[in-house]
């Protein structure tokens, strides 16, 4: 998939997914990051907003992120009703949360 460098380009096919598409699709350009050899995508989430570095899973269609001090980005305890209520699978995502602090962004 070729990127387009240029931001009104980029804000336009963006744009015309939005009003002429059945799904929504969103266009980040990626930087790499040479220190870790990844691959960054950076968006502006949380509570309160700040640049949040999304590293691309170029195996597949998701984004991943570090888990801070934001409240919308924080887990929910193993035992509470919200994790009761979603059927078991945040006891996954705890465990996983331990061994490897990253967070899985589905778009």
């Amino acid at each position: 998939m070729v990127v387009p460098h240029s931001p009104f380009l980029l804000l336009l096919l963006s744009s015309l997914t939005l009003f002429h598409g059945e799904t929504f699709s969103l266009v980040i350009p990626p930087t790499k990051d040479f220190l870790t050899n990844q691959y960054l995508a950076t968006v502006f989430h949380g509570s309160p907003i700040k640049p949040v570095h999304l590293a691309v899973d170029l195996g597949g269609r998701f984004l991943w992120m570090t888990c801070g001090g934001s409240s919308s980005s924080c887990l929910i305890l193993g035992r509470s009703i919200q994790c009761g209520l979603s059927g078991g699978a945040c006891n996954v995502i705890a465990a996983l949360q331990e061994i490897w602090p990253l967070m899985l962004v589905g778009f």
